[in-house]
């Protein structure tokens, strides 16, 4: 099931844009975010 995102202030675009744009975000939650089929295999390899 798809759902659409039509609002900025929702928390998944906000914990998306907070991976992106913070080291301290991502090191927090231990978290990181792919973008790009080439990322995602190299993480997996």
């Amino acid at each position: 099931m798809t759902k659409e995102i039509s609002s900025r202030d929702n928390p998944t675009v906000k914990r998306l844009h907070a991976l992106a744009h913070s080291a301290r975000d991502r090191r927090k939650h231990g978290e990181t975010l792919l973008d790009g089929v080439h990322l995602i295999d190299a993480a997996l390899a």
